[in-house]
């Protein structure tokens, strides 16, 4: 009843409104744990969860799903990878993230030789693929998934996509395009909502069952290493109303579901001669 004050809800369950009994909360929290990737430097394994959400989402459920995945992900990488605590700078190469490189920066820090960033060259808004190359060889990528030109880059050891695959018409083609940027080993960490509301950036088209997506990622030649689909037909209802992470329990939000995850996300690797051992990185505290 509550959240039914001024007879408002929210479109989806992302961020409260002004009304809201979290908002404070809200707002607090995200000053108070505000997660910047600027510094370049991954989070302690002993951090908690809410040191992988990015800004101005403190209390989303799918960004916590989304943090507790990357741990698990980077935990399979490094055994995957013979990674045991010593840490070689670059030894994972180049690595790639839609819009901005929170999670490879968090997840991955000095593991990454560079933080590369894609972002989508919508015609309808007049733009054009562009490649941005800064000085110290970090990359700014501006193209389409569907329409990747001649010049994009084939040379990613990692590539995070978190909740873009369903902004895109052809999942097929985007998922074949994403493989042929992976060097061979290279790895793939993949989200997508099962349950969501509409949000179109600028489109939504489709919503994923765990067995969708592992099936659309092994067409396009890439062996999926595991798959995980956090939830609960509860936790699912209650996101849609606007119930945040602080009503539930994090069993409640990270366990298993069955029948109603809200979001499912997978690892996967390139077949191929595995990739191993990027070039040293370059001092972090140069100017990028």
């Amino acid at each position: 009843a509550t959240l039914g004050e001024n007879n408002r809800l929210p479109l989806r369950g992302f961020e409260p409104f002004p009304g809201d009994p979290l908002y404070d909360l809200w707002r607090g929290a995200d000053r108070r744990d505000f997660q910047s990737w600027v510094d370049g430097e991954n989070v302690p394994e002993d951090s908690p969860l809410s040191s992988l959400v990015p800004e101005g989402q403190p209390l989303a459920i799918g960004r916590i799903q989304a943090a507790e995945f990357l741990r698990k992900a980077r935990a399979s990488i490094d055994k995957l990878s013979g990674l045991t605590g010593d840490e070689i700078p670059g030894i994972l190469g180049r690595c790639l993230e839609w819009d901005e490189p929170f999670y490879v920066v968090k997840g991955f820090g000095s593991l990454c030789r560079h933080f590369d960033v894609l972002q989508y060259a919508n015609p309808d808004a007049g733009q054009n693929p562009e490649r941005r190359i800064y000085r110290m060889g970090t990359r700014v990528l501006i193209a389409d998934v569907l329409k990747l030109p001649s010049w994009f880059p084939r040379d990613y050891g990692v590539i995070v996509c978190f909740f873009v695959l369903e902004h895109v018409p052809d999942p097929h083609t985007a998922l074949r395009s994403i493989s042929r940027m992976l060097l061979p080993g290279g790895f793939l960490l993949l989200g997508a909502p099962f349950i969501d509301g509409v949000h179109a950036c600028p489109d939504d088209f489709f919503r994923y069952t765990p067995r969708g997506l592992q099936h659309i990622t092994e067409a396009a030649g890439l062996e999926v290493i595991f798959s995980f689909s956090p939830g609960s037909p509860a936790v699912a209802a209650g996101d849609l109303l606007g119930l945040k992470s602080s009503y539930w329990r994090g069993s409640d939000m990270l366990g298993e579901a069955n029948t109603h995850p809200g979001n499912v996300f997978l690892l996967a690797r390139k077949r191929g001669q595995h990739h191993r051992l990027g070039p040293p990185r370059p001092n972090l505290s140069s100017t990028v």
